[in-house]
C-alpha cells in the first residue's frame, strides 16, 4: 500500500516536471523568433492567401530588385550629368575647339598673313588704279557708243578673253574664218571680204615678230600661214632659188606672152611674200599660181605692207590662207588679212592716212586660160579675144594708172616700164580729178611709192 502510493507520487512529480519543462521550451522558441526578425505583427493577423500567378512578361531569372528600364552599363551611383568618357581635367564649359594656350584676342579663323587693318574687300594683288567694277573685257579707250561692226573704218575686233597670251601664232590660227562662198571673178584681181575688215581678235595683236607655216595636208597642199611682220623679219640675204619645190597641182604649160605674162602659166607663188619674211624654198609657203595672181594680185598687198613697215618701223599682223575646193590640188585663190599693230590699223592716226587694215580674196585666174583646179592642167579658152592695145598716148599726159589695183604713177615713173601695155590707163587729169573719179566708181586706189605723184 505504501509502495503504491509512493509510485503514484513519483509519477505525479515527473508529470509536473515535464509540464514545466515544455512551457519553458515554448517561451524560449518564441523569444528566438523575435530576435531573428519575426516579431508578432501589431494588430490582427491577415489570413494567408494563395500565391499570385506568375507574370508571363517577367523572366523568373531576373533580379527582382533591378529595374529592367535601367541601363545595365551605368552605375546608379555615378553622377548622371557627367559623361564617364569625358576628361575629368577638362572643364565641360570650355570650347573644345580653342587651344587654351592661344591668344583669346585672336580669331583662329583669321589669315595670319593678312593685316586686320586692311580692307577685306580689296585684293592686295589688284591694281589700285583699276576700278574693280569695270568690265575687264572692255578697252576703256573704246567709244562705248560705237558698234565696231557699224563702219568698216571702226575697230574691227571682237572682245575675247579666252585666248592664249599675245605673241603666239595659235591665236591667229584659231580666229581664221574660212570662206563659205568663193567670190565671183569680175575682171578684177581681188575682191574685198567682210567690208575689207580682217577677222583678227584683240588677243591676236602683238608687237612681237613671229612667223608660222602650217604643215602640208595629206594631198601635199599648203594651209594657214601667219606672221607678225616687223623689220627684223625682212630678208638680209639675196633671194634664193625655189625651183626645187613643185607645189600641189604643178603641171607647167607654155602659152603666148600676149595671153600669159612671161609665157608660162604657173608661178611658184609665196603665200607670205619673200620681201616680208625672206622665205625661199619653203614648201609650206609655196602654192601653184598664175602670173596674174602672183605678179599682179598678191604683189600689190605685199608691197603695201613692206612700204608701211619700212616707213614706220611698226608691225603688221599678216595672214594668208589658200582656198581649195574639196580635194582640188590648185587653190582658187587666197585670202589675205593685214592689220598694223602700233597705230591700231590706222584708226589712231586717221588724219595721216597711214595704217594697214584690209581683208581681200585674190583670184587665182588668168584670162584666156581654162584651169582644171582638180589637177593643175590648163588649156586655151577658144572664146577669149585679146584686148586692142591703146596706141594713142596723149601729148599732155600727166599720170598713168595701172588697172590691176589702180595704182597711180607719174607718166615717166620707172615702174611704168614694167607694166603690161593692156593694163595702162593714160590720163591728162590732175591727181585730184583722178582720185575723185576713182572714188566715184568705188575703186580702191594707191599712190606709187617710187614716184610719189602729187
Amino acid at each position: 500500500m505504501k509502495s503504491t502510493n509512493f509510485l503514484k507520487l513519483i509519477a505525479l512529480i515527473l508529470t509536473l516536471v515535464m509540464a514545466f519543462t515544455s512551457c519553458s521550451l515554448i517561451e524560449n522558441i518564441e523569444g528566438l523568433n523575435g530576435i531573428f526578425g519575426n516579431p508578432e505583427p501589431d494588430g490582427p493577423v491577415e489570413e494567408p492567401t494563395d500565391p499570385p500567378a506568375d507574370d508571363p512578361t517577367v523572366d523568373p531569372g531576373d533580379d527582382p530588385t533591378v529595374d529592367p528600364g535601367d541601363d545595365p552599363t551605368v552605375d546608379p551611383g555615378d553622377d548622371p550629368t557627367v559623361d564617364p568618357g569625358d576628361d575629368p581635367t577638362v572643364d565641360p564649359g570650355d570650347d573644345p575647339t580653342v587651344d587654351p594656350g592661344d591668344d583669346p584676342t585672336v580669331d583662329p579663323g583669321d589669315d595670319p598673313t593678312v593685316d586686320p587693318g586692311d580692307d577685306p574687300t580689296v585684293d592686295p594683288g589688284d591694281d589700285p588704279t583699276v576700278d574693280p567694277g569695270d568690265d575687264p573685257t572692255v578697252d576703256p579707250g573704246d567709244d562705248p557708243t560705237v558698234d565696231p561692226g557699224d563702219n568698216p573704218t571702226d575697230d574691227p575686233f571682237e572682245d575675247n578673253t579666252d585666248y592664249p597670251p599675245e605673241g603666239t601664232y595659235q591665236v591667229a590660227l584659231d580666229s581664221y574664218r574660212p570662206l563659205t562662198k568663193i567670190p565671183e571673178f569680175k575682171g578684177y584681181n581681188f575682191t574685198e571680204i567682210n567690208g575689207n575688215k580682217p577677222y583678227f581678235l584683240r588677243a591676236d595683236l602683238s608687237n612681237i615678230s613671229y612667223e608660222y607655216y602650217s604643215a602640208l595636208d595629206s594631198l601635199g597642199r599648203c594651209g594657214i600661214t601667219v606672221a607678225c611682220v616687223g623689220i627684223d623679219l625682212f630678208p638680209t640675204d639675196d633671194r634664193g632659188s625655189i625651183s626645187s619645190v613643185d607645189p600641189s597641182g604643178w603641171i607647167q604649160a607654155e602659152y603666148s606672152g600676149s595671153i600669159v605674162t612671161g609665157g608660162y602659166i604657173w608661178n611658184r607663188s609665196h603665200l607670205i611674200g619673200w620681201q616680208l619674211t625672206g622665205e625661199n624654198a619653203n614648201k609650206q609657203n609655196l602654192v601653184t599660181g598664175t602670173p596674174y595672181f602672183n605678179q599682179r594680185g598678191m604683189i600689190i598687198f605685199e608691197n603695201m605692207v613692206r612700204d608701211y613697215i619700212e616707213e614706220t618701223g611698226n608691225h603688221v599682223l599678216y595672214r594668208v590662207v589658200p582656198v581649195f575646193v574639196g580635194d582640188e590640188l590648185v587653190c582658187r585663190g587666197v585670202t589675205i588679212e593685214a592689220y598694223s599693230i602700233e597705230d591700231n590699223g590706222g584708226n589712231d592716226t586717221p588724219e595721216s592716212g597711214d595704217g594697214i587694215c584690209f581683208n581681200v580674196f585674190v583670184h587665182n585666174v588668168n584670162e584666156g586660160i581654162i584651169i582644171d583646179y582638180a589637177t593643175g592642167s590648163t588649156s586655151l579658152d577658144p572664146n577669149y579675144e585679146l584686148p586692142e592695145p591703146d596706141d594713142e598716148i596723149p601729148e599732155n599726159l600727166t599720170f598713168i594708172i595701172n588697172k590691176n589695183g589702180y595704182m597711180i604713177h607719174v607718166w615717166d615713173c620707172s615702174s611704168v616700164k614694167k607694166m603690161n601695155e593692156e593694163n595702162k590707163i593714160y590720163s591728162t587729169m590732175t591727181l585730184e580729178e583722178i582720185i575723185a573719179e576713182l572714188e566715184a566708181q568705188g575703186r580702191k586706189y594707191s599712190l606709187c611709192k617710187n614716184c610719189n605723184p602729187s
